[in-house]
């Protein structure tokens, strides 16, 4: 089985490393998705999957060193054991297989909630009542949380928040 090992780019630099180590003849892959539009009149915009982190497959005729010299590449991510940190040729294929042109295809998340309506946080370490702000491109919910006479901004997992009563 061949695998991927796990690069950690300079910041904003993932799509810039992986060309860049394409031209060297090393395949690489940057699993990134689409943004839901906005407005009508904007070219749809994506965003990296895993930000600052992407794929490039082991060779065997290739130093994975000589990889972290690339431009754009911070370094090669390693394992608790001091080895390199490799992904199955099946995550990878996993991945792309969510992909349509190009892109990871994103569940879209229905949410009853309006902006500014209460809702409960229930979290296995704290219960709290907020109001929802909005959901995130990851698909979070913002909750807009009063505590201790101050207002804070959580980001919250959907499965979490309850209309309160």
């Amino acid at each position: 089985m061949r695998n991927w090992l796990v690069v950690n780019s300079q910041p904003n630099r993932e799509l810039y490393a992986s060309a860049f180590l394409t031209q060297w003849g090393i395949e690489s892959y940057v699993p990134r998705y689409l943004l839901p539009q906005t407005k009508c009149e904007q070219p749809p915009r994506s965003r990296i999957f895993f930000p600052g982190y992407f794929f490039v497959r082991d060779r065997e005729d290739i130093d994975p060193i000589s990889i972290q010299y690339a431009p754009g590449v911070s370094k090669l991510v390693r394992s608790g054991a001091g080895s390199f940190a490799r992904v199955s040729d099946e995550v990878v294929n996993r991945l792309k297989r969510k992909e349509a042109k190009g892109f990871i295809q994103m569940e879209q998340v229905d949410h009853p909630y309006a902006v500014g309506e209460r809702v409960w946080v229930e979290k296995p370490t704290y219960d709290v009542i907020g109001r929802f702000m909005r959901l995130r491109d990851d698909q979070r919910a913002v909750v807009l949380l009063s505590l201790l006479g101050s207002s804070r901004e959580a980001v919250v997992d959907l499965r979490y928040v309850k209309k309160a009563a």
